[in-house]
């Protein structure tokens, strides 16, 4: 990323110390490190806790068992109904992302790019990939690009839970009729169209939502997309923006019982204990596998381990990146083109539609 890009003000959003270690780790860039290995760094960097006293997981492995995958388990469906109720809440808050009542609210943001994918298939129809399936949302698309005269002519989830498929499957065979519904249980770096679907030249919509692409690091999930994607099919992203102003958005965000409840749930598998824990939230700078800096929301659970000392377990982390971050890592290496981009009114959400080269 250029120098321009990383000359940006970091503002302290959790009241430890200023961030003046960004020379430092200008010098110090391993491309080697995972964003979970620079997730704990920021954190042994910016709090009291010591790289000793935190432990941390990839994200990936809050959404199924590492030992047995395919396997489905109580604590899975709650995730999945946990997302579900998250946007819910978003998409019937009608004043979610604006600042007046006249302004682009987060329901119509999603209303109008769904239209412009409409627009853009010109009659054509419509292969529909979900990475990362729900029901809420993708009933609401589903059903609005039905109403708009697209012809859906086949579903395809890829999730690495388990536990999506029987509760969302009756929920979108019952909105598109006889359409073909597939569930595919992988992992996003483990799929791709071509091998998938083998010879077609019918265009795909990939949707990426819920601020899923913050999830990993920026190349890592660029070459998930490149590799997902066919030429000339449509990625449909959400993000959650990151500015001075945007950061109580944020952690209001983070601080819903839900994201809490989700939070607490990783805990209790990831490290396999009941003990009594509290939740913390971090906002904090992050350094990527190119040497740019991040904001990254960071839930952790604080404990006391059976020797009762103080431990921090990280239960999920989301990059959050500012608007030109986020257009610079869609369009790196030219694989992907920027065709639509619709903000809320606060500029707090985003989606955008791009194409695949």
């Amino acid at each position: 990323m250029s120098d321009k890009l990383r000359s940006r003000d970091f503002t302290n959003h959790n009241t430890a110390e200023s961030f003046d270690f960004v020379h430092e780790f200008d010098q110090q860039i391993d491309e080697n490190q995972t964003l979970e290995m620079n997730v704990k760094k920021a954190l042994y960097s910016h709090t009291e806790f010591s790289a000793q006293q935190i432990i941390t997981q990839s994200n990936k492995y809050k959404y199924h068992d590492a030992v047995a995958p395919n396997k489905s388990h109580d604590y899975l469906t709650e995730i999945v109904d946990a997302m579900a109720s998250l946007n819910k809440q978003g998409l019937t808050n009608e004043s979610l992302g604006q600042i007046s009542h006249e302004g682009m609210s987060f329901k119509d943001a999603l209303e109008s790019s769904i239209e412009k994918v409409a627009q853009r298939l010109n009659g054509k129809g419509l292969i529909y990939v979900e990475l990362g399936p729900e029901p809420i949302k993708t009933s609401f698309i589903l059903q609005k690009l039905l109403d708009l005269g697209v012809n859906i002519t086949r579903y395809i989830a890829v999730d690495i839970n388990p536990a999506s498929e029987a509760p969302l499957r009756p929920i979108f065979e019952g909105i598109l009729g006889k359409t073909p519904v597939d569930f595919v249980n992988a992992s996003f770096e483990d799929f791709s169209l071509n091998a998938y679907l083998g010879a077609t030249d019918e265009p795909a919509l990939i949707t990426m939502l819920g601020f899923q692409e913050g999830n990993d690091d920026p190349y890592t999930i660029t070459n998930w997309l490149q590799q997902i994607a066919r030429t000339d099919d449509m990625l449909l992203s959400e993000v959650q923006l990151y500015s001075n102003t945007s950061a109580i958005n944020i952690s209001s965000f983070y601080r819903n019982p839900m994201m809490q409840r989700f939070s607490r749930i990783a805990f209790e598998q990831g490290v396999k204990d009941s003990a009594i824990s509290v939740g913390r939230f971090y906002l904090l700078p992050v350094q990527t596998s190119d040497g740019e800096f991040i904001f990254a929301a960071i839930l952790c659970e604080e404990f006391l381990d059976a020797d009762r000392n103080r431990k921090l377990f990280v239960s999920n982390y989301c990059l959050k990146f500012d608007f030109p971050q986020y257009r610079a890592y869609r369009e790196i290496d030219k694989h992907f083109k920027i065709v639509e981009e619709t903000l809320t009114q606060d500029e707090t959400l985003m989606f955008q539609i791009s194409l695949r080269n």
